[in-house]
């Protein structure tokens, strides 16, 4: 380049562009086509592609089995939802306590007032210790509770709460992970394991309040 004349250069700059706006301009029509007749025929077959190599799918997949099958977590997943990219998680409570403890309004958490999320990003996973609003279809008793809990809230504090819908929401913890860290091999995932757990020992010291004073 450096030998070349600034005629040369702008003849040969000048070729290059007719190359890609009259030449690729038609590969490019073409490709398009092709696109179209593979996804025709081979439709399910590129969706099980997109969804399966989606980095988030394979992430919830991957933090969702290690939940299930890492028993010292000491939790159980209420609900995953592997196309949405998060999975909602409780300790393993008494029955009596968990029918107790629906008093909330969120279906995907079957209405638990206070509840550990997980969202999986590309990169990174944020883990939520959250109580939501109160169902409108809570008895008395059941609003009672859900009012003990959020005043129990108020004293052991939050990080923060924000308002949904008119409700308000409180993220009692909010902690942050990278995937990267994320192993196949249950043992070696300290970092998700540790997060966890400080969640869920705060859920337990807040149910403990909750029951002393019940």
């Amino acid at each position: 380049e450096n030998q070349m004349t600034i005629e040369v250069r702008t003849i040969l700059k000048q070729y290059k562009d007719i190359i890609r706006r009259d030449i690729m301009g038609v590969v490019d029509r073409e490709m398009v086509e092709l696109c179209r007749k593979l996804y025709v025929e081979h439709k399910e077959a590129l969706y099980k592609i997109m969804q399966y190599g989606n980095t988030r799918y394979y992430y919830t997949n991957l933090i969702a089995d290690i939940i299930e099958n890492y028993k010292q977590l000491n939790c159980e997943i209420v609900n995953k939802f592997l196309d949405k990219n998060y999975i909602i998680i409780i300790p393993k409570i008494d029955e009596k306590i968990k029918e107790i403890l629906k008093c909330g309004k969120n279906y995907d958490r079957d209405n638990y007032v206070m509840t550990i999320n997980l969202e999986i990003y590309d990169a990174y996973t944020n883990l939520y210790l959250q109580v939501t609003h109160p169902s409108e279809h809570n008895n008395e008793q059941q609003q009672a509770h859900y009012n003990k809990i959020v005043n129990i809230v108020d004293e052991v504090g939050y990080e923060n709460k924000w308002e949904k819908n008119r409700k308000l929401w409180y993220n009692i913890i909010v902690e942050s992970i990278n995937n990267s860290s994320i192993k196949n091999n249950t043992e070696e995932n300290i970092d998700l394991k540790t997060k966890l757990n400080i969640l869920i020992e705060k859920y337990n010291e807040i149910i403990d309040k909750f029951m002393k004073n019940n």
